[in-house]
């Protein structure tokens, strides 16, 4: 008897989800309903993406299944022209299971100066959705939520237009806890669908956290530039001047800095697919000290060729002074790059590296002081002369 009771208690349960998720796919969308859609995200884990769309009630349906168990996220970028839009920034759901495979829902937002943050940072509401769920086993995974097209959150949640490409990203991590920091522990992927033609799908190759790792390259490149070789050129130049070497010694020192900068600008444009707008503060030091690298380099150039006709004075200037310019601006750039990346996660990484960089110029200060006393007191030759005259390169 008691069997009898459990099958047919098991049959209504199963009745139930089946007709639930019909009524999902049928009243869901209403009058101007569209069929299920479904892309396949990622072929190794057969991550696979089902959307429909409810126009009447302005609602958006996403369906998320795997072969893996671990959390996810389901992003997707806004359409504008502000800096979050152009900088491709995504608007978040993330979800992480329990080890009864029972979801957490996070609404969150990829910040451009806080990193993917709760919606509460930017004083915007979390969960806005309309439904949600899911759940997950020791190798499957199923989420799926609806949420309006706009949810009323304007500080945190983006709107989503139907009649526009939606660009999404998505994240497939390991563990019981999401952690966008580390892109060893994730894999991330990217795709374009028309939300009312599933045959416009256009999915990506699925990669690792490239933004990540481009800005990562990028950091350490114009840290090194600016927190060794550039500082190490300008006292080569101006300290070991009596030496015959010390000016190409500078040149080879000075090239190779430019060439790191010049790289690490590259790498920090592709990550972001460009920047049309410079409202934060990185991004102006960064453009700005950029192109002064570039002037004074010139200036280096002009006075490398004038010194050959003895008329070097007036570019050395430029080139002197002008260094010393970059030389300032780079502690506001690498000050400002390390407060905008400073997220939660990550602010005692960025706090060691800004102390650690107030050392190093302290060092050099100290040093800079101490050289320039030698300097008046025995003068820049091998020999220690004093009252040397100076060549106009130094």
């Amino acid at each position: 008897m008691k069997s009898i009771i459990i099958f047919f208690t098991l049959l209504l349960i199963t009745l139930s989800i089946c007709h639930e998720g019909h009524d999902h796919g049928e009243s869901g969308t209403g009058g101007t309903a569209t069929s299920t859609n479904t892309v396949l995200l990622d072929a190794e884990t057969n991550f696979v993406l089902t959307w429909d769309v409810d126009q009447d009630a302005e609602e958006l349906y996403i369906g998320l299944t795997g072969n893996f168990a671990g959390w996810l996220a389901f992003g997707y970028k806004c359409i504008g022209d502000s800096m979050e839009c152009e900088m491709g920034h995504p608007d978040i759901i993330a979800i992480t299971y329990n080890s009864l495979g029972e979801p957490d829902f996070r609404d969150k937002i990829d910040n451009m100066d806080k990193g993917v943050v709760d919606d509460s940072v930017l004083n915007g509401t979390n969960n806005d959705f309309v439904t949600y769920g899911g759940t997950q086993t020791a190798h499957h995974t199923m989420a799926y939520f609806k949420r309006k097209f706009n949810t009323g959150d304007a500080n945190a949640d983006y709107i989503i237009d139907i009649n526009q490409p939606f660009e999404i990203v998505w994240y497939i991590g390991t563990g019981f806890d999401f952690d966008f920091t580390d892109y060893t522990k994730y894999k991330y992927g990217t795709a374009t669908i028309n939300l009312l033609d599933s045959g416009a799908a256009q999915t990506d190759d699925t990669v690792t956290a490239n933004h990540d790792v481009l800005l990562a390259w990028h950091a350490a490149l114009m840290s090194i530039s600016f927190g060794i070789l550039i500082p190490f050129a300008i006292f080569s130049i101006r300290y070991l001047g009596g030496f015959k070497w010390a000016f190409y010694f500078h040149l080879c020192i000075q090239a190779l800095a430019i060439s790191f900068i010049i790289v690490g600008f590259i790498l920090a444009l592709v990550a972001h697919k460009g920047v049309q707008h410079t409202s934060d503060p990185h991004s102006v030091f960064g453009i700005v000290t950029f192109a002064l690298v570039l002037f004074t380099a010139c200036g280096g150039i002009l006075t490398w060729l004038f010194k050959k006709e003895g008329n070097a004075i007036f570019p050395n200037q430029i080139h002197k002074y002008f260094g010393r310019l970059v030389s300032l601006v780079s502690i506001g750039t690498i000050m400002t790059g390390l407060n905008q990346y400073s997220t939660d996660s990550k602010k005692y990484q960025a706090n060691a590296f800004i102390v650690v960089y107030a050392i190093l110029l302290l060092t050099y200060a100290i040093i800079a002081i101490t050289l320039e006393i030698f300097k008046r007191k025995y003068g820049l030759t091998p020999g220690g002369e004093k009252n040397v005259k100076m060549d106009p390169m130094k």
